[in-house]
């Protein structure tokens, strides 16, 4: 079934956050195995703050001749709630690490990495109805290039939720490193993306080693459809290399410490 670019959307279904390396792609660590970043369980809203154009009145003969518009002078922002603490995660947006004692697992609040944190790539989904055949879709946002400023919840009676208050940065780079282009995109930069798919969107990377040809999804993850499998190797799409649901086959086999990006609905 086609997939049109229109949808009825509903639901919080999934959030992901990816740790970043130095080329502003998730940081694949091994060629074995897929890293997928960090799935944050009981997602309860996601809600955008898109600021407003700046409208400009030109002013003529004692009335408004004209109406013009200046882009707006404040940035997109995000918050993120959520209804599960995860120290795995709280550490990754805050710089810190998870530490044990005993039994307890515990992370460090208001340290001297505030303002520090690390950049992330966020990936967050919901259910979709396609428009006009209503076949099931995903509504998804990837902000690329983010931070996300964790916010403890409080204790009380009721049910508390986690907040996180997203920061997208600008950047010309898509999530699985391919630059914007003009004739592509028809713009150059941006703080993140909205798509919809007939599969749920995933995205896995690895870090070559010079022997391995074949990169394997994990089990728990396989592809919807050899169709909506994209291959790039260091940011540059391979549009030949081989594909089946289960894992992919560069064209050339990657050298050592080449990094390999696969964005794929599941």
């Amino acid at each position: 079934m086609t997939t049109s670019s229109k949808g009825f959307k509903i639901g919080f279904r999934n959030l992901q956050f990816f740790a970043l390396n130095a080329y502003q792609t998730p940081l694949g660590t091994s060629a074995i195995v897929p890293y997928e970043g960090l799935t944050h369980t009981a997602a309860r809203a996601l809600t955008l703050t898109i600021p407003q154009p700046r409208a400009i009145d030109q002013q003529g003969d004692d009335r408004v001749e004209a109406l013009d518009f200046l882009p707006p002078s404040t940035s997109m922002t995000a918050e993120i709630h959520v209804g599960l603490s995860d120290m795995d995660i709280i550490a990754l947006l805050t710089g810190t690490e998870k530490a044990t004692v005993g039994t307890s697992n515990y992370v460090p609040l208001a340290t001297d990495q505030q303002g520090l944190e690390p950049f992330v790539g966020i990936l967050a989904y919901s259910q979709s109805l396609n428009f006009p055949l209503g076949n099931r879709t995903w509504d998804w946002y990837f902000f690329p290039y983010a931070r996300a400023i964790y916010a403890a919840s409080s204790l009380a009676e009721t049910p508390q939720d986690v907040i996180f208050r997203v920061a997208p940065q600008y950047t010309s780079l898509l999530p699985w490193g391919a630059a914007l282009a003009s004739a592509t995109n028809g713009a150059l930069t941006m703080q993140g993306i909205q798509g919809i798919s007939e599969g749920r969107p995933h995205l896995a990377t690895w870090l070559a080693d010079g022997t391995a040809t074949t990169f394997s999804f994990a089990t728990a993850h396989p592809a919807y459809a050899t169709g909506s499998i994209a291959v790039f190797v260091n940011e540059v799409l391979d549009a030949t290399a081989s594909k089946t649901v289960t894992g992919v086959t560069p064209t050339s086999k990657p050298a050592n410490l080449d990094r390999v990006e696969v964005f794929y609905e599941e």
